[in-house]
């Protein structure tokens, strides 16, 4: 799609990012060491320190605007005057909204609630900068969700494991276990 167009099909996609241009990081592949990069480090600045070769170093504009200027803090918190039109703030805010439970609800069928961030606005698809920016927004549920079928807390190398999944039922696989909580 001609970038003439991609700014009207997903307004609020990570195409928007002027700074992450380099090809590789939109090409359609994995990102474990990146998603692990991102979900096991304790701070912003752990996670950049280990974003510096290849494109990786693209990954580090999901957590800066335009200008430069960095939309977390150093231990991942967003910051007040962060651009609310950024695509990662607009997606963490949405996954949050997504996420939130109803009085009913019991369970969380995951793929089923996030499946909108694989649309238009959004366009996640299966690249490194969207599985970043997945591990970013997922991040805060570290430790506070719990698989359905056993209670398995979900911690770091168990969300890891959900990104993964989740990409992959995106992508038409089989919507597999862990993505009930």
């Amino acid at each position: 799609i001609s970038e003439d167009y991609i700014k009207f099909i997903f307004p609020c996609g990570l195409d928007t990012l002027k700074t992450a241009k380099k090809m590789p990081i939109w090409e359609e592949r994995a990102a474990k060491a990146i998603v692990e990069n991102i979900l096991f480090k304790p701070k912003r600045d752990d996670i950049e320190s280990n974003l510096k070769g290849g494109i990786q170093v693209n990954i580090q504009a999901l957590f800066k605007d335009e200008k430069n200027n960095y939309i977390f803090d150093n231990d991942l918190n967003l910051l007040d005057y962060a651009d609310e039109h950024h695509p990662v703030l607009i997606l963490v805010n949405k996954v949050k909204e997504l996420l939130t439970l109803n009085a009913q609800e019991t369970v969380i069928e995951l793929y089923q609630k996030l499946t909108p961030l694989f649309q238009p606005p959004y366009g996640l698809y299966g690249n490194p900068i969207s599985y970043a920016a997945m591990a970013i927004a997922l991040r805060p549920y570290i430790d506070k969700l719990f698989i359905a079928n056993n209670g398995t807390k979900v911690d770091k190398t168990l969300m890891r494991d959900i990104i993964e999944h989740l990409f992959k039922a995106a992508n038409g696989g089989k919507v597999h276990s862990y993505l009930s909580l």
